[in-house]
């Protein structure tokens, strides 16, 4: 049995067999919106990437990993290992709205993320660097890459008054 926290909602992932028995699942979040917007996997690791909103997020099913929006809801990627198991959370974001929509990795291993975002001075390096943009009005689209050691590379955004979404890396 799993039990959410006291927020409107939560992210659950699970793993199940080929059969469908369930193999394990986490439950995640804090006392607000927290929502997963895609799943992805490695050869060795589950990742997902959406949105939360709050003080005081827990990541870590098993533990503590504490993270406060920035504004009314902030980017995050978590990573957990193939038996369920917390890796770590990184999150982004601004004074409004960043949301991870689409998580890929290519050859290398390298991790790319993209999302929508509507703010001002939204800092996309997840590592404690420095990249800011800023959105032209409404929701902006965003591109960042990451190394496969997690080392921030890059982030390309595009957009203008009207609203743009990301669907699929």
């Amino acid at each position: 049995n799993l039990t959410a926290s006291t927020g409107q909602s939560d992210i659950f992932v699970s793993k199940f067999n080929s059969d469908g028995e369930m193999q394990w699942g986490q439950v995640f979040g804090g006392t607000d919106d927290d929502n997963p917007q895609e799943v992805t996997l490695t050869s060795d690791a589950v990742y997902l990437t959406g949105s939360f909103k709050g003080t005081d997020v827990n990541f870590d099913p098993d533990g503590t990993d504490l993270h406060t929006s920035n504004g009314l809801g902030d980017a995050f990627v978590t990573k957990l290992g193939l038996d369920g198991s917390y890796g770590w959370t990184k999150t982004f974001g601004g004074t409004s709205w960043e949301v991870g929509n689409t998580i890929a990795f290519d050859v290398d291993e390298n991790m790319y993320v993209s999302g929508s975002f509507w703010s001002a001075n939204v800092d996309f390096d997840m590592n404690g660097g420095t990249d800011l943009r800023s959105s032209a009005g409404a929701d902006d689209i965003y591109i960042s890459k990451y190394a496969s050691d997690g080392s921030y590379l890059w982030t390309k955004t595009g957009g203008d008054t009207h609203g743009q979404y990301p669907v699929s890396l």
